[in-house]
Order: C-alpha cells, then structure tokens, then sequence
C-alpha cells in the first residue's frame, strides 16, 4: 500500500490517474510533494458535482498547506450523468 511506502518529500509532481478511492491517498500525495509541487487528481464524479468536489477535496486535504486550483477538466464521460475530472492544483508547504 502506497501509504506505507511511498517516499515523503520527494516529488515535484504527483499523478493520481485511478479512480475509485483516490480521495482516501490525498494525504499521502500531499506528503510525497517536495515543499512545493503540482498533484494531478482524478475523480469520477456525478454531473452536479464535477466542478466541486474534486477541488474541495484537494483543499480539504491539504491540510493548512496552501494550495491553488490550477486547472479542472473533463476527461470523458464516465457512465451516464457521471465524469472522469482532473484536477491540477499547486501545493505549497511554506
């Protein structure tokens, strides 16, 4: 499990491109990042939501850390009503 493994301070990047539970690796991904960096979070997510959740749940993850929403997009529809969203967004530690 990545939790357990992955390297703290290391990344300048970091790509969450599964989906599923990402939500519940943000914390790590957040920890991976160097003192800044960028996390490219993916989510699938229904239709009222796609512009919302994602980035609240990056804000929320980040902890105290302070953060800007990059990007969101579209990648493709997911299932009927839902979307595969990415979210770009710069962390910063300091």
């Amino acid at each position: 499990n990545c939790r357990d493994v992955a390297p703290r301070n290391i990344a300048d990047r970091v790509l969450m491109g599964y989906i599923g539970n990402t939500d519940e690796y943000l914390d790590v991904a957040m920890e991976v990042i160097k003192d800044e960096g960028i996390i490219h979070y993916h989510e699938s997510v229904p239709d009222k939501l796609k512009y919302i959740r994602p980035a609240d749940r990056l804000r929320k993850a980040a902890n105290g850390f302070d953060i800007d929403i990059l990007n969101q997009r579209i990648i493709k529809p997911y299932s009927p009503g839902v979307y595969h969203m990415v979210v770009d967004a710069k962390i910063y530690k300091n």
